[in-house]
């Protein structure tokens, strides 16, 4: 499985961490180990200072787009009155 292209620009509109205001980065080949001990692919947003991440397994959503993980880490809770 292969993760789409996606537009590089799409980077800058990366939010910093809605926990600590560290840089965050994507990756679109990160590994992980499964609950069944497997390992795959996953597309992930993370913050290079407190680790927070984000991301889906490529298994699960064969055509994630790296856009939609990007979108999804730039969502922040609004207050409501």
């Amino acid at each position: 499985m292969q993760v789409r292209e996606f537009d590089p620009r799409s980077l800058d509109k990366m939010l910093p961490c809605p926990f600590c205001g560290g840089e965050a980065e994507l990756d679109t080949a990160q590994d992980y180990r499964a609950i069944n001990g497997h390992f795959g692919k996953r597309v992930a947003v993370y913050c290079t200072t407190c680790d927070a991440d984000m991301g889906t397994c490529v298994e699960d959503v064969p055509d994630i787009h790296p856009n939609e993980v990007i979108e999804r880490w730039n969502k922040r809770h609004k207050d409501t009155p």
